[in-house]
């Protein structure tokens, strides 16, 4: 029993200071020790109390004055805008500023600077000297990517002609039977368009159009801006006189009464296709004899066997008469004799015409085996030659003329660029460009505003080609002129 008190006692105990330890750590014990350390402190320092509420007091104080001279000052703030409103409109900064894609002086000036670029130019051509494979300049065009390509489809096409024509001529040849004179191929007057067979099929209004094209984008030089400065530089290198062409825009013209070498070889190739359609006229005329002749040969020989036949019986008749009695029946025998006289007379002529026929025969096939692949080959080369018009005269969508019209265009070209000293001209902008430029002053700009000055250049490449493709001199230009302001831009030097 004691033993039992004692534990619950001690339990008790435990349980008292387990509670106590916990209200220490408690935030209500700690207020209150802070509480009763102020206490201490007030007593022991009364003098430090009285100055921090001083302290507060004065604070306070002029946090209170503060928000009065803001009331007053938001008070007279509202009383003046009343009496005087705010202006709707706002002051200008004197600022300057320029579109990104405002061009137009630089762009003006980069024209300048191209300008400058072609007197170059035109200067180096000029003063180029003569040598084995270089002549001075007297008619020069510039280099158009089509023009060429032009240039070049009529020469492939001159070329295909010309193959046609051998080949015509050799195959004529070759129908020529031997023994009988060759025929003579004479050179054919040359031709103009109004007397062409082709003629009627050229559009010559085509041969005065000229395509044009125009095309927005910001800052671009084009070529025929440039082509007007070279020109123009280039009259003034040579005062006596230079043949300058530009294709693209205005090709050479070509006057009606001008011959023209691919109306004359198209006309050669007619004259040609005509002996060769006497050649298969002639073949098949010989292949229809043919069937002729073995026809009659076959018909012939039927006959023939019809012959025999009636020889074979009316011979049994006169051996049947001649077995009745020969002096009985002396006048039938006579006549049937006469008769089977007749019938191998007509069956020897028969086979004398077999003999004949089968002669000529095998002649005209002899004659037919040898020209057979001539006939065919012919026969082809006309397809090829009657493709080959239709090509000539069919219009091109796209360009709304047709080949041959094109090629009159090449020979203008030809024609206009035939002497030694000709020449083609390439040109390319390969880049233009300015710059605008504005220049502000904390001083200056007050009174006079920012200045806006432009610049622009140009590089621009250049080839000298002969009429066989040969570069005789090539360069690339670079022309600069620096900033000026817009008001000079006129006043700069323009060639």
């Amino acid at each position: 029993m004691r033993l039992l008190e004692a534990s619950t006692k001690s339990r008790g105990t435990a349980i008292a200071a387990e509670g106590g330890l916990r209200f220490y750590r408690s935030s209500s014990f700690r207020s209150a020790l802070t509480v009763l350390m102020l206490a201490c402190a007030l007593q022991l320092f009364p003098h430090v109390a009285l100055a921090q509420e001083t302290e507060l007091e004065r604070l306070q104080a002029e946090q209170a004055r503060a928000e009065a001279r803001q009331a007053i000052a938001e008070a007279q703030k509202a009383e003046f805008e009343a009496r005087f409103p705010k202006p709707t409109t706002t002051a200008l900064e004197g600022r300057t500023t320029v579109d990104d894609n405002a061009f137009l002086e630089s762009e003006m000036v980069a024209y300048v600077s191209m300008a400058h670029a072609a007197d170059e130019i035109a200067a180096k051509l000029k003063n180029l000297q003569p040598n084995n494979s270089f002549r001075a300049i007297t008619n020069l065009a510039i280099y158009n990517e089509k023009d060429v390509r032009l240039l070049q489809s009529y020469s492939a096409a001159r070329n295909r002609i010309a193959a046609m024509d051998r080949r015509y001529r050799e195959l004529i040849l070759a129908a020529t039977p031997p023994g009988v004179i060759q025929p003579q191929f004479a050179p054919i007057v040359p031709i103009s368009a109004a007397t062409s067979v082709v003629g009627s099929f050229i559009d010559l209004l085509a041969l005065f159009r000229t395509d044009v094209e125009i095309k927005g984008k910001a800052f671009n030089i084009g070529e025929a801006a440039l082509v007007s400065e070279v020109f123009r530089a280039l009259r003034a290198q040579y005062p006596a006189g230079i043949n300058l062409y530009y294709p693209a825009v205005f090709p050479p013209q070509l006057r009606m009464d001008n011959t023209s070498q691919i109306l004359t070889d198209i006309q050669t190739l007619h004259n040609l296709k005509a002996k060769a359609d006497e050649i298969i006229t002639k073949a098949e005329k010989n292949d229809k004899k043919i069937a002729e002749l073995k026809a009659e040969i076959e018909t012939l020989k039927e006959a023939i066997k019809e012959y025999d036949k009636k020889l074979e019986a009316l011979n049994d008749k006169v051996a049947e008469l001649e077995n009745q009695g020969r002096y009985k029946n002396a006048k039938l025998i006579k006549y049937y004799q006469d008769k089977i006289l007749n019938l191998e007379k007509e069956k020897d002529k028969a086979q004398e015409t077999i003999k004949t026929d089968t002669a000529n025969l095998a002649q005209l096939k002899g004659t037919a085996d040898t020209l057979k692949e001539t006939i065919t080959q012919l026969k082809a080369l006309n397809a090829q030659l009657e493709k080959l018009v239709n090509d000539l005269i069919k219009v091109d969508e796209a360009s709304g003329v047709n080949a041959l019209t094109a090629f009159l265009r090449a020979e203008n070209i030809n024609e206009a660029l035939k002497d030694e000293n000709s020449y083609w001209l390439e040109l390319t902008v390969l880049k233009a460009g300015g710059n605008n430029r504005i220049k502000r002053n904390l001083i200056t700009t007050v009174f006079t505003g920012s200045q806006v000055s432009h610049s622009g250049g140009t590089i621009i490449e250049y080839n000298l080609f002969s009429k066989t493709g040969a570069s005789q001199v090539s360069d690339t230009k670079t022309n600069y002129v620096n900033y000026v302001k817009a008001k000079k831009i006129k006043d700069l030097p323009n060639p």
